[in-house]
């Protein structure tokens, strides 16, 4: 309840065009420009991207769904550093680099068959634990067909999900994932400030205070680190992918897009 307008109608409407003003005062014009070359190189790798693979075919379908999601991060990071949205751009860095750490581990693993199969069929072990839940039950002979394929994440005792194992099969946590793939001092450094989001930390007010009161818009700087984090995450991914299915690079621009997001986070 505001204590100077009678209704939210009249509050909008003096509030609105000076919120406006204000977030327009503070954008990054240069950062918003970088984010959208970065997702111009990441939107021509994948034009016309069935037709240009001609490695580990028989695998897109298991990966595609990361590729789409690293476009719709980097998408995504351009409205919010518009906006200047800290918490969804923290939220969003995260998912990012958790989406290029599962395409490095496969596609570097050495069995990356067994571990595409895995990320696809472990939508059945979510099915599975639905049904012990008790909220989507599965008639019998669903159930045996579904016990019968997710053997690899089931508890030998219970012939239940496991609840320690993860969609690779395995009890590794994410953390030890990203340190089986050379990514650790990333995880370590992103989720040591992502996570206060992540988790409601009140640790968070130092990133909106300004003077002695809290913000709605958190420091444009930490916005910016978000926004690179995301297009760094998204641009590995995409390399990674493009390398794993023979999928030619526009090699001078991506260098170029990589160089200038270097550049910037250095004023970062």
């Amino acid at each position: 309840m505001s204590l100077q307008y009678p209704n939210v109608n009249d509050y909008w409407r003096e509030l609105a065009p000076r919120l406006k003003a204000f977030v327009e005062h503070r954008r990054d014009h240069a950062v918003e420009a970088f984010l959208e070359k970065a997702f111009a190189v990441y939107s021509y790798v994948c034009e016309d991207m069935t037709q240009k693979r001609n490695a580990h075919v028989a695998l897109a379908g298991h990966l595609d769904p990361l590729v789409v999601l690293g476009l719709d991060y980097l998408r995504g990071a351009r409205a919010l550093q518009e906006s200047q949205s800290l918490a969804p751009a923290a939220f969003t860095a995260r998912a990012a680099f958790e989406a290029f750490v599962t395409l490095k581990f496969i596609t570097t693993s050495t069995t990356p068959d067994l571990y595409a199969k895995r990320f696809t069929d472990h939508q059945m072990v979510e099915r599975l634990k639905r049904h012990y839940l008790g909220r989507t039950l599965l008639h019998p002979s669903e159930l045996a067909s579904l016990t019968t394929a997710c053997a690899a994440w089931l508890d030998p005792k219970t012939g239940r999900p496991h609840r320690r194992r993860k969609w690779h099969g395995e009890e590794w946590s994410f953390r030890e994932v990203a340190q089986r793939t050379g990514e650790l001092a990333m995880y370590d450094r992103l989720y040591s400030v992502n996570s206060l989001f992540a988790h409601g930390s009140s640790i968070v007010k130092n990133l909106y205070r300004q003077g002695a009161s809290l913000n709605g818009l958190a420091d444009t700087k930490q916005l910016t680190r978000q926004s690179i984090l995301t297009a760094g995450s998204c641009l590995n991914l995409i390399a990674a992918h493009s390398t794993f299915f023979g999928i030619p690079m526009p090699v001078p621009e991506y260098a170029t897009v990589v160089a200038e997001m270097v550049a910037l986070a250095a004023l970062t």
